[in-house]
């Protein structure tokens, strides 16, 4: 099974493989519930129906700061378990090339977010109201690149000290 599965600098990759599906879910909902508003407003003209959409709409617009805090609790999560797995300082130089190959794949993911966005509907209706999404996925290489540091400084800067 998965249970002796240990973390390592490639979970940077599926780090950011869900950050993207996350971000894409995220924006198509709110596209999606955007075009049928209108609609279900002019075939269901009443004060409840009105009301539910009115909330459902705040609560979509939550969705930008959870996000943040979506990206910000992976990071974390990653840099936390790095500190509890005993690894070889042999590994390290594998362990930099995994976090180049990281950076590149989240640059090509950060890409097809801004061509998925570019689209001129989206863009005008949905994006615009996602600035702190927006913000992340185009700066989805750099976090990467931090997230990266961060997280062999402390799979390999640790004490290894002789426990008696």
């Amino acid at each position: 099974m998965y249970l002796d599965k240990k973390g390592s600098v490639v979970d940077l990759i599926t780090i950011s493989m869900i950050i993207l599906i996350v971000a894409f879910i995220i924006i198509t909902s709110v596209y999606i519930f955007d075009k049928i508003d209108e609609q279900i407003t002019s075939l269901l003209p009443s004060a409840n129906v009105q009301n539910v959409i009115d909330k459902t709409s705040g609560a979509l617009g939550l969705f930008d700061i959870m996000f943040g805090f979506f990206q910000i609790g992976l990071v974390l999560f990653l840099v936390i378990s790095a500190f509890y797995l005993d690894t070889n300082p042999a590994y390290f130089f594998i362990a930099i090339f995994f976090l180049i190959i990281s950076i590149i794949i989240s640059a090509q993911f950060s890409n097809m977010f801004a061509k998925f966005i570019g689209t001129s509907d989206i863009n005008s209706t949905t994006a615009i109201n996602f600035p702190v999404l927006t913000w992340i996925m185009d700066n989805q290489p750099l976090i990467v690149l931090v997230a990266g540091i961060l997280f062999l400084i402390f799979l390999y800067a640790k004490s290894r000290g002789i426990e008696t």
